[in-house]
């Protein structure tokens, strides 16, 4: 009974004595599929992967993969167009997966990022109660392919100060 009520004590108390909390310690899994109409039409119209987190929080992703399952035909892509991860706004660029050499491909692709560094200095404005989107970052829209992309980004949410 000791141990439990020492253990309890440890665990509750201890982070709070030396400033830690216990806020975004668990690692959130989102997962979706774009199908070929999606993709076909993600330059206008983004596509919601991660929710807003709430007034005072925002999205800290970490790590993310891109899985290509092609179709019977490649899609057409601009040259340097990207599958583009943002928080809530495009210059929130999370990472990107270039489209030619991946999009364009006749087999099934698979990108992983290399570790999200972050997105760097940015207005707490911007990032509050910000979604986690996905888009083509290109001036135009992919055409031809009919293929689909999986999204799996791991993620945590932070409360702001």
């Amino acid at each position: 009974m000791r141990n439990t009520l020492l253990c309890a004590i440890l665990f509750c108390f201890l982070p709070a004595l030396n400033g830690q909390t216990t806020d975004a310690v668990a690692v959130q899994v989102a997962t979706t599929t774009l199908n070929a109409a999606q993709l076909a039409s993600l330059h206008g119209s983004p596509i919601l992967l991660v929710a807003a987190p709430g007034a005072g929080k925002a999205l800290a992703p970490f790590s993310a993969i891109f899985q290509l399952k092609a179709g019977t035909s490649p899609y057409t892509v601009a040259p340097d167009s990207h599958v583009l991860l943002y928080v809530g706004q495009t210059f929130n660029n999370v990472t990107r997966a270039n489209a030619t050499r991946f999009l364009d491909q006749t087999s099934s692709q698979i990108f992983m990022a290399e570790g999200i560094g972050g997105i760097g200095i940015s207005p707490q404005s911007t990032l509050d109660n910000a979604p986690l989107m996905v888009e083509n970052d290109s001036s135009t829209e992919w055409t031809g392919g009919d293929g689909t992309v999986t999204i799996t980004v791991y993620y945590t949410v932070v409360s702001l100060q």
